[in-house]
């Protein structure tokens, strides 16, 4: 069950912490040019886990879930013996499979969620470029000269931070006398 990888560097530092905690202080990350990062927690003794995944639940508040924290302390430290676990609930050990075996079986709401996000960053990308692409001419069609009145560059820093529905509200915030 305690299976060991070549140490890549940070197993090491890990091991000879008191916790996990205290060996990442000292990783550089950005001198890491393999660009590997090892499980923080596969060489901390079992005690020393129950003790940091205890002390986590203390500490953020989650005193009353110190079991369930610290059976997901065990999980994360060795995610691929599941099985033989002490404490995992048939339940969990089915959806631990389940992951593995059907990675996107996953609620439709879940899903539905995802394309709508994903439809309004594009369309608030859309917008954020028309309205880029308008302040490169707008300015100067309307009379304002930036690079020479600081009022004028007021007032395109001013247009440029009012946004749509902020103008909607100066219009006695109704919606069927909005300006756009």
């Amino acid at each position: 069950m305690d299976e060991r990888r070549p140490s890549l560097g940070l197993a090491h530092i890990v091991h000879r912490s008191r916790s996990a905690e205290d060996a990442l202080r000292g990783v550089d990350l950005n001198r890491n040019i393999e660009a590997l990062i090892e499980n923080p927690l596969s060489h901390l003794t079992p005690d020393q886990l129950q003790k940091d995944a205890r002390a986590f639940a203390r500490t953020t508040g989650l005193g009353d879930h110190e079991d369930l924290i610290e059976r997901g302390a065990r999980l994360a430290k060795d995610p691929q013996y599941f099985e033989v676990i002490p404490g995992v609930t048939d339940a969990e050990k089915q959806a631990l499979r389940d992951e593995r075996t059907h990675r996107f079986r996953q609620p439709s709401a879940l899903y539905l969620t995802i394309i709508v996000c994903s439809i309004g960053a594009a369309v608030q990308g859309w917008d954020q470029t028309g309205l880029n692409g308008a302040n490169l001419n707008w300015p100067a069609a309307l009379g304002l000269d930036t690079s020479q009145s600081s009022s004028d560059f007021w007032i395109l820093g001013l247009v440029n931070a009012v946004s749509k529905p902020g103008l909607n509200q100066l219009q006695e915030g109704t919606p069927d006398r909005a300006i756009f």
